[in-house]
């Protein structure tokens, strides 16, 4: 049965029509009289039944499905990469990084990082690269290269930290077009052992971004996946392995394995107008182009023609000219590989009148 909805008015309308059929003394429902203010605030509070009525109906259906199999939304995930440690000198004996240091970002509002567990450092080493964790999360966390450069616990023998690349694992909480995928997902892999339930079993690990099944040996089975950043860290790896025994087909192995990473060297030339031939919008076109290399999916390919469109559409007033010098045609990669920003070089140079 349809829920029909009535507004203020037809509520208003249909009470005074009910009062004049049945009273010959409250006639007067003129604007502003004391009557009719009464009926207004009925008609309002009935409304609003109906609206908060409606909204509950809505959520009913949307939800009813989701809560039958216990179906809850993700919650934000904590950024995470790679740290470089230099010591300020050779270690004369074996060094522990222990777990739960903690590093920062400068500036007026740090982001704080920490370890998860603790690092090994042999003799002899002159630095080391760690893994950690920002302590906020989503995607606040995806800080910028050389962004964490503070100790706020000093160790000893360690004289700076920087971190070597981007990070890009942080992610916000799951929007309700995210879950609504995840749920088509869901339901697929309801059929076990199947290549799609494999790949929802990956997915169910909340780092994982990418996932590419290999079925094409009898009685073996690898899987391929990475995580935002295009790696797949230990701790990830035997994550996924541990969720896939819910999914594998019986007596099957199946290998976890890192997707691998193609990262191009890159070189792109842009004649722009004068008053683009600065640093800051060089820096700017670079930002723009990682971020765009960065979000490919496995086996996703390389196209210099949408590349080209893509860095003209950031300033199509400034860019005349865009150029990909390097690489001389597309890159096409396996259906186990992955694209993800290497060496990139901008050259800017002013446009011709």
């Amino acid at each position: 049965m349809r829920i029909k909805m009535r507004s203020f008015q037809d509520i208003l309308t249909g009470m005074a029509d009910w009062m004049l059929q049945r009273s010959k003394r409250l006639l007067d429902f003129s604007v502003g009289s004391t009557l009719r203010t009464m009926l207004e605030a009925v008609a309002t509070e009935i409304e609003e039944f109906y609206y908060r009525t409606q909204q509950n109906f809505q959520w009913a259906i949307e939800h009813a499905i989701y809560e039958s199999f216990d179906f809850k939304r993700r919650e934000a995930v904590k950024a995470y990469g790679e740290l470089d440690v230099y010591f300020s000198q050779p270690l004369p004996t074996p060094f522990t990084i222990p777990e739960g240091v903690r590093f920062a970002t400068s500036g007026t509002s740090p982001l704080y990082f920490e370890t998860t567990r603790a690092y090994q450092v042999a003799t002899g080493a002159e630095g080391a690269r760690i893994e950690v964790r920002c302590l906020t999360s989503g995607v606040v966390g995806n800080v910028d290269v050389g962004a964490i450069t503070i100790m706020t616990q000093p160790l000893s023998m360690v004289a700076w930290v920087s971190n070597p690349s981007r990070f890009l694992t942080g992610k916000e909480a799951e929007s309700a077009a995210d879950r609504k995928q995840r749920f088509a997902r869901f339901v697929q892999a309801r059929g076990r052992g199947t290549v799609a339930a494999l790949e929802y079993g990956a997915f169910e690990v909340p780092e994982v971004s990418g996932v590419y099944v290999d079925d094409s040996e009898i009685g073996f089975v690898k899987l391929y996946c990475h995580d935002q950043n295009g790696d797949l860290p230990p701790s990830v790896q035997v994550a996924v392995t541990a969720n896939l025994h819910h999914y594998r087909p019986a007596g099957i192995p199946v290998r976890v394995l890192p997707t691998v990473k193609v990262t191009p060297a890159l070189t792109v030339e842009l004649a722009v107008t004068t008053p683009y031939l600065k640093s800051d919008f060089q820096d700017y076109i670079e930002v723009q182009i990682e971020t765009y290399l960065n979000a490919f999916t496995t086996a996703e390919d390389l196209l210099l023609s949408n590349l080209n469109q893509y860095i003209r559409a950031l300033e199509p007033l400034g860019i005349t000219n865009c150029t990909i010098v390097t690489p001389a045609s597309d890159i096409q990669v396996a259906s186990h590989e992955l694209i993800r920003s290497g060496v990139l070089t901008v050259m800017l140079k002013e446009a011709e009148a």
